[in-house]
């Protein structure tokens, strides 16, 4: 019997999280669960267990070789080979060049239990490791990219004594896991939607405290707590205030083109409802903040946003900044990870806050559009003169949050924070 198991990078413990909700709604209906080092994610049931495991195996009942992991893979100098065996018996180690020589071999008898070993000494290359007991076999590929030309060896470093237990009860999903790794996760309840981010250290309950967020168009916005405030975790896209009435959609170059400054607009990044659905709304100024201004430094100024949110003034995107780690590294902290909207730098992105920030470009004065996929810039609520307003812009070549004063006839998105 070959057992196929995935490769395991680095060490870690094994932690069981369970959700619950409260505010708004006490269940959760489904968790998204991302880790935002590895970049794995998937979806599960929000009364499922999540059970986070240095190690993803398969079980076979009738096979005393319940596990075998190796990290890390590829290795440089040297890598560990975990394995866990149901029974006491012979264990024997292979390992073979792609040309099917055996270039290390070692004999062992071992208890059940769980065992480690290295290898060392491997030159540059991929190769296959064969660990077998009298009634099972795994398979699994090996990449060095040593440049050792010395014989390569095998070393016993110890057991554990403890059979490794992988079976988990019904409503158990298994992620891999190493420690360290900081995991964003977006629970879901009916209309409601909360993200958090954290390192996980221990077996734990998550809470999601879900809060009303609805546009007038019925469209409902994931939050996230950073610091004091509570933000949107998703660009506004709503076409209505919330009195109902309706913001003009501007389409054309030449129509935005001829846009003044206290006219308000609405458009999707080149016109793409796909666009609309990932990116959110580019407004004007005018539409953003309903052509007002916040005259303090906690906003008062509704404009777009949902009943009990607001335009979050110039001081209050500083607050936020500030609470994570200044204009020069923030950005890094606010923008979504990966590579399947930024561009393939997407250079020091963590997204340790949740912000989830997404490059959906902008529209320019005069009606182009610009800089998707390489950046975004939000709207504030805070004038800087009777034609411009502070703005906050970040992009896929570095981590800081620029602040700057731009022409209120651009088209920008909008994140709306908590009154």
């Amino acid at each position: 019997m070959v057992l196929l198991l995935g490769f395991i990078t680095l060490q870690a413990q094994d932690y069981e999280i369970t959700f619950t909700g409260s505010g708004e709604i006490n269940n959760v209906d489904s968790v998204y669960v991302k880790n935002l080092d590895q970049q794995t994610e998937l979806t599960m049931n929000g009364s499922d267990i999540l059970y986070l495991t240095e190690t993803l195996g398969i079980i076979n009942a009738e096979s005393s070789l319940n596990e075998v992991a190796v990290y890390p893979n590829p290795m440089s100098n040297q890598a560990r080979i975990r394995i866990h065996t149901a029974a006491s018996g012979n264990m024997k180690l292979n390992i073979y060049s792609i040309a099917g020589k055996k270039v290390a071999s070692m004999q062992k008898h071992l208890k059940g239990g769980g065992h480690t070993f290295r290898i060392s000494g491997l030159p540059a290359g991929v190769y296959t490791l064969m660990a077998s007991t009298q009634s099972s076999r795994h398979e699994s590929k090996i990449v060095s990219l040593g440049s050792h030309r010395s014989n390569p060896s095998f070393t016993y470093s110890g057991s554990t004594g403890i059979p490794k237990k992988l079976t988990h009860p019904k409503g158990t999903v298994d992620m891999q896991y190493n420690d360290g790794e900081r995991l964003l996760l977006r629970g879901y309840a009916e209309q409601y939607g909360r993200v958090k981010t954290f390192i996980p250290t221990e077996s734990q309950t998550q809470d999601f405290h879900f809060i009303e967020c609805m546009d007038y168009d019925d469209n409902s916005y994931p939050v996230v707590t950073i610091g004091e405030q509570i933000w949107m975790a998703k660009n506004l896209q709503t076409s209505h205030y919330m009195d109902g009435t309706e913001i003009p959609l501007v389409e054309t170059n030449d129509a935005w083109d001829n846009l003044g400054y206290e006219q308000r607009a609405w458009c999707y990044y080149d016109n793409s409802d796909a666009n609309g659905a990932t990116y959110g709304v580019l407004y004007t100024w005018a539409a953003a903040s309903d052509n007002t201004s916040s005259k303090s430094s906690h906003s008062d100024v509704q404009g777009a946003c949902p009943g009990g949110w607001h335009l979050p003034s110039d001081a209050e995107w500083t607050e936020l900044v500030d609470f994570l780690d200044g204009e020069d590294e923030a950005g890094g902290d606010l923008k979504e990870t990966g590579t399947e909207h930024w561009y393939s730098l997407n250079e020091g992105a963590t997204n340790s806050s949740g912000f989830t920030a997404l490059p959906g470009g902008h529209r320019k004065s005069y009606g182009e559009f610009w800089t998707i996929n390489s950046q975004v810039n939000y709207w504030t609520s805070t004038e800087n003169t009777g034609n411009h307003s502070w703005m906050r812009s970040l992009d896929a070549y570095g981590t800081q949050v620029s602040r700057m004063a731009d022409e209120k006839d651009h088209g920008f998105y909008v994140r709306c924070v908590k009154d």
